[in-house]
């Protein structure tokens, strides 16, 4: 019984000490509270700050020792915001706190040095200055003014410390950022996984093919002109078909009532499966797919194919084991648009052929291709296109349009519009006819789109897995001796890709382990401004310091005007500076071989070549052994080079006679010898060096030997004068 009352008094005596451990807490907060309620602001601002754990692995130490009240207030701002973030994080974005660490090395180090002459306002842009003249970006400023801003709004500081903030913020006017240009190389480079996959399919030389601006872009302007004029015979099939068999879009709409307008546009495009499939006349078997794997989800397009094979009737929704399935989607390549064309062609009203959202992609992207700015290829008219040729048939076509950036008119270089860039837009031009735009799409349609498999960009270049645009383009492209890296490239994202970026990134926070192996798109499609940097890089001439004639300079108009003006201080030594540099240059730099360049165009080649064993007739690209028959996988632009002893003969000849006469050609014919034998026997050494099999070798270089004195002298007609 003792025991038992023992044991009560101490629950009795831990519950007592229990509260007042609660009530001293309770207090104790209740205090602090009480305190933060008291500050309505400070009238010091922090001077230093110490940043260590979670976000720098030891403590550092950032400390203002201007004495000056304007920089310890920029200063104190940033130190303020920062103690801002990090007490609500729910408040600000997980990147905030980075940015905002990023500041103090940089401000610190202005503030301390800044010398400041009374109420100075524009600290902001002196600190933009300083940012420039020590080798970093002006981005910095943008952010610290942006900083300066959140200040105004943080708790403690003073009515009269935010009317000085408001004041610098008023007098700051920072130079406009210059966005990076990102060329399409880049683009597809930053998908790290995509070598990976290509060198799985066997294509790891064709992935190298991006290293090289001029080869991507000369495959992605023909393939993209190939799935153009491929659209382009589509919509022409689709609209006679339906216009023999009296399509009428309003009498099509009047038969369905439903409220749900998704159901009602499922149940139009049935209908005009069964008019396209059913009438006078159908429409090819190749364009029935294609407008199916528009209209249909991948997994039902089998269904609804072989039902209209049957001229069976089929539901929109139909139930399949209890569950109710999907038949359509919304279209995206033949849309409500493109039939709304199709119903004014059929009654006669519009005699130029239906143009489709997916035909207006391809003319943007192959104008960025012309190196035209994205922003100005949206505002292009019919009129703004100079047409070549005869009254019966246009031969070449240019567009003179103007840049708004320059505010001037430029033209676009001369399109053969018997070849498919030249053909694809001719046809796109004559059917939109005098539009007031060429161009209905918007700036969001194509250069904000996120990447997936499910958007209007993705459903366009999906077309390329089709078999009959695969194997069509594919034959296309070899016969103009255009490699297929960009149709490839696209294909192995399409194929492997299996996520989009959001999706990656949230799965990721949830610290899912199956998203390790998966493999995601981008954040967004690539741009038309990526094709037009890469357009132009493409485009350029390897330009070398010293070199008199730059075609991707300013005029001279604006040389002179501009920097050689009266308004420049130091015009005449200036002058005379260039001058010294103009006859150094002749002297020592303008007959001297581009070296850059030369590198380049050897580069190219050595990522065409094939070797070829004339025994087996395997292809060995580089160090890897494949077997070749001549299939359509084989690269349009491939230099194939036989592994055999007359082409050892062949290189080994070449290489001495350029040894021998490179002085009499550099004389006689300079250019020719830069550009051509420089190149070609850079590439046969590289080849003889690295390809050809030991034993070929040997053999070739004892053959050599043995008919040198018989083999013809080369570069006869170059050196003649």
């Amino acid at each position: 019984m003792m025991d038992e009352d023992k044991v009560s008094n101490k629950k009795v005596q831990a519950e007592e000490e229990l509260k007042q451990i609660q009530s001293a807490y309770s207090g104790s907060v209740k205090r602090a509270n009480n305190i933060n309620s008291k500050i309505s602001s400070i009238k010091i601002l922090p001077k230093r700050i110490v940043i260590g754990k979670p976000y720098k692995a030891k403590d550092v130490i950032y400390e203002c020792t201007n004495k000056h009240e304007l920089a310890q207030l920029v200063f104190g701002s940033l130190c303020l915001v920062f103690h801002e973030v990090i007490h609500h994080p729910n408040d600000y974005a997980e990147s905030k706190v980075k940015s905002i660490i990023d500041q103090f090395p940089n401000v610190t180090a202005f503030i301390n040095q800044h010398e400041t002459n009374g109420n100075d306002f524009k600290i902001i842009k002196n600190f933009e200055t300083y940012l420039v003249d020590e080798g970093f970006s002006g981005r910095g400023a943008y952010s610290l003014i942006s900083i300066v801003r959140e200040a105004c709004s943080v708790k403690f500081i003073t009515p009269k410390k935010i009317e000085i903030l408001k004041k610098i913020d008023k007098s700051t006017k920072l130079n406009p950022l210059e966005n990076k240009q990102y060329p399409l190389t880049k683009w597809f480079s930053q998908i790290r996984w995509l070598r990976e996959e290509m060198a799985k399919a066997g294509k790891l030389d064709v992935y190298q093919r991006i290293s090289s601006t001029r080869l991507l872009m000369k495959s992605f302007s023909h393939t993209i002109s190939e799935l153009m004029l491929i659209i382009q015979d589509f919509s022409l099939d689709i609209a006679k078909a339906l216009q023999q068999n009296h399509f009428n879009l309003n009498l099509l709409k009047s038969k369905f009532i439903d409220v749900d307008q998704t159901s009602v546009e499922y149940k139009k495009q049935r209908e005009i499966l069964y008019i396209a499939t059913r009438g006078d006349l159908s429409i090819n078997k190749q364009t029935l797919e294609i407008l199916i794997s528009d209209f249909c989800p991948k997994d039902r397009r089998s269904i609804v194919s072989n039902s209209l094979r049957n001229n069976d009737n089929f539901s929109t929704k139909p139930t399949e084991k209890k569950k109710v399935k999907h038949n359509f989607r919304t279209a995206a390549i033949f849309d409500e648009d493109f039939f709304s064309q199709i119903d004014k062609f059929a009654s006669g009203k519009q005699t130029s052929i239906p143009v489709s959202k997916a035909e207006e992609l391809c003319f943007y992207w192959l104008n960025c291709a012309q190196a035209v700015q994205a922003s100005d290829v949206r505002q292009l008219t019919y009129q703004d296109y100079i047409f070549h040729g005869s009254s019966k048939r246009i031969t070449h076509i240019s567009c003179d349009y103007y840049k708004s950036r320059s505010q001037d008119f430029k033209t676009t270089d001369t399109l053969d519009t018997t070849l498919s860039v030249g053909k694809a837009l001719l046809y796109f031009i004559q059917n939109k006819g005098n539009a007031n735009s060429l161009m209905s799409l918007k700036s969001k349609d194509v250069d904000s789109a996120m990447a997936n498999h499910v958007g209007f960009i993705a459903r366009v270049l999906s077309l390329f897995s089709e078999p009959l645009c695969n194997e069509l383009i594919k034959k296309r492209l070899r016969q103009q001796a255009v490699s297929t890296v960009f149709l490839d490239l696209v294909q192995c994202l399409l194929s492997n890709a299996t996520c989009s970026k959001q999706q990656f990134d949230r799965e990721q926070k949830k610290q899912n382990p199956d998203i390790k192996n998966k493999h995601h798109f981008p954040s967004n499609w690539f741009t038309g401004s990526m094709i037009k940097t890469a357009a132009v890089h493409a485009g350029s001439l390897k330009f070398r310091v010293g070199l008199i004639n730059n075609h991707n300079s300013h005029t001279s108009k604006t040389e002179h005007d501009v920097y050689f003006s009266e308004e420049n201080e130091e015009y005449m030594n200036m002058s005379g500076r260039l001058m010294r540099f103009v006859m150094e240059d002749i002297e020592n730099v303008a007959f001297k071989p581009n070296i850059e360049q030369i590198h380049g165009s050897v580069t190219e080649r050595q990522l065409r070549t094939k070797l070829v064993s004339e025994t087996t007739g395997d292809i060995q690209p580089f160090n890897k052994v494949e077997y070749f028959d001549g299939s359509d996988d084989e690269q349009g632009d491939s230099i194939i080079v036989i592994d055999s002893v007359e082409t050892v003969v062949n290189f080994l000849h070449y290489i001495n006679e350029a040894r021998k006469k490179y002085k009499m050609l550099a004389q006689h014919n300079p250019d020719f010898l830069e550009m051509n034998v420089l190149v070609e026997a850079e590439w046969k050494e590289y080849v003889l060096n690295n390809l050809i099999s030991k034993q070929i070798k040997s053999k070739g270089y004892a053959t050599y030997k043995q008919y040198k004195p018989m083999l013809p002298e080369l570069f006869v007609s170059q050196i003649r004068v």
